[in-house]
């Protein structure tokens, strides 16, 4: 509908809606930047659920160190990790100018892998 009003937190509902069935299973929800966020990392926590996925950079829950800058855009294949007592968020440089943020529940270190140093939250190195 044209004149309808903009859902606020659409990704957030229909992750729930989708994994209703599996609270309480301690099953792992993997999601893009369209659905992830710290705010749903929290609340699938509380129902038993883990959650791995990218996160857009404009969400306003990320700590500003977190975001890309020009200090950082040229160090290729570095990261910067944030740790609180429950969600870990990377910000990893996989190409000049370009840096991706992932958030998980189920990942508490440092860990990288492979000659590009990918964090293991966003996956394999080559």
């Amino acid at each position: 509908m044209p004149n309808a009003a903009r859902e606020i937190n659409q990704g957030k509902r229909v992750v729930h809606d989708l994994v209703r069935p599996w609270y309480r299973s301690g099953r792992n929800v993997v999601a893009d930047n369209f659905f992830c966020s710290i705010p749903l990392a929290d609340e699938l926590l509380e129902k038993n659920l883990t959650l791995v996925g990218t996160l857009r950079k404009n969400k306003p829950e990320i700590p500003l160190e977190m975001l890309p800058c020009m200090d950082r855009a040229a160090a290729e294949y570095s990261s910067i990790f944030g740790f609180d007592s429950k969600i870990t968020i990377v910000s990893y440089v996989p190409k000049p100018n370009h840096a991706v943020l992932a958030l998980s529940t189920t990942h508490h270190d440092m860990q990288t892998e492979g000659e590009k140093q990918n964090p293991v939250i966003i996956g394999r190195g080559q």
